[in-house]
């Protein structure tokens, strides 16, 4: 692993001249993540101290592929996911050049199910959900396609989606596990992504979209009474107005269920920082610092009105001492 100086050197080395050297902070962010990263530049540019930092959408997932692309000004300085790092992801980093990274912890969020308001859906269950719309489907101890016709069409987020990630793992795979699926598939594919690939197919058919962004699904549940759409839930304490949740395994998302991770669908937020920045693009620590304050992410803090859950004390306690030790990733 080469030093934070030596990548120090490549950093300059990728510069043309002090000219065109960036005076203000990159931040990747899929569009699920944005409302923290926007929320969290906007105070730091007000101190004045620092420009505006500009946050872009790195594309999924979540940023971190646009974030592992090199060391330099054209580079990201920073990266939100809502998952750790994969290790191909680590792989790629390095194989830039990117050989030093802190991972900082900030908060909770979670995918739920909503509806319009006038919606009269009952609760559900990660399995009937996967019933309705996965591309195959258990039956009778082999694997068939997916021919039932469910009440409801479901809005789920697409690939280009930052969140599709999470619901793959958390609705897809588990439940595609739970139902005897992944078993019958592994029996013919002992590939364990191949199997996940399998499982995470979803049906082509009428109840089943695609949506690229949490508007559009609200958009789309506005007109339709039997629709039920995923979101996250930052974005849905954001329109609570217009939306109604739905209880999920016998469980309803609140911040209490999503920060104890009750609620079956909730996962910790993260965000990466590339070292090899720090003291070559201005104001990183700094930023870091605004972030991880009690005023950013505490229990009564500005990112709570983009829909962020709080840490527990200890946990923000030592997510901060991390942070601002700029403490290495270590997969």
């Amino acid at each position: 692993m080469i030093s934070v100086a030596v990548a120090c050197v490549a950093f300059a080395a990728a510069s043309v001249g002090p000219a065109e050297a960036r005076d203000q902070l990159w931040i990747a962010a899929s569009p699920s993540d944005q409302s923290f990263a926007k929320a969290v530049s906007e105070q730091f540019g007000k101190a004045g101290r620092f420009k505006t930092p500009i946050v872009k959408d790195g594309g999924p997932p979540a940023g971190l592929m646009s974030f592992c692309r090199g060391v330099g000004p054209d580079n990201f300085d920073i990266a939100f996911s809502s998952r750790r790092i994969a290790s191909s992801e680590v792989e790629l980093c390095n194989k830039n050049g990117v050989k030093d990274i802190t991972q900082v912890q900030f908060g909770y969020d979670a995918l739920v199910f909503v509806t319009n308001k006038a919606s009269q859906t009952p609760a559900l269950s990660r399995t009937a959900v996967y019933l309705a719309i996965a591309r195959d489907v258990p039956v009778k101890g082999t694997l068939a396609s997916n021919t039932s016709k469910p009440a409801n069409t479901f809005y789920i987020p697409s690939a280009n989606h930052g969140a599709r990630d999470k619901f793959d793992e958390l609705v897809m795979v588990s439940s595609c596990a739970s139902t005897g699926a992944y078993a019958i598939i592994q029996k013919t594919n002992p590939d364990k992504s191949k199997v996940a690939a399998q499982c995470r197919a979803t049906r082509q058919a009428a109840n089943v979209v695609d949506m690229d962004s949490d508007s559009d699904t609200l958009a789309r549940l506005q007109s339709d009474p039997k629709g039920v759409g995923v979101v996250t839930w930052s974005f849905y304490t954001n329109n609570e107005d217009k939306l109604k949740v739905v209880a999920l395994d016998g469980v309803v998302p609140s911040k209490a269920t999503v920060a104890s991770a009750a609620f079956p669908i909730a996962y910790p937020l993260y965000l990466y920082v590339k070292k090899a920045h720090i003291g070559q693009i201005p104001g990183i620590k700094e930023w870091i610092a605004e972030l991880t304050s009690e005023k950013a992410f505490g229990p009564s803090g500005y990112l709570e009105d983009s829909g962020l859950v709080s840490m527990p004390d200890a946990q923000r306690r030592q997510s901060r001492a991390d942070a601002q030790a700029l403490v290495s990733y270590k997969p």
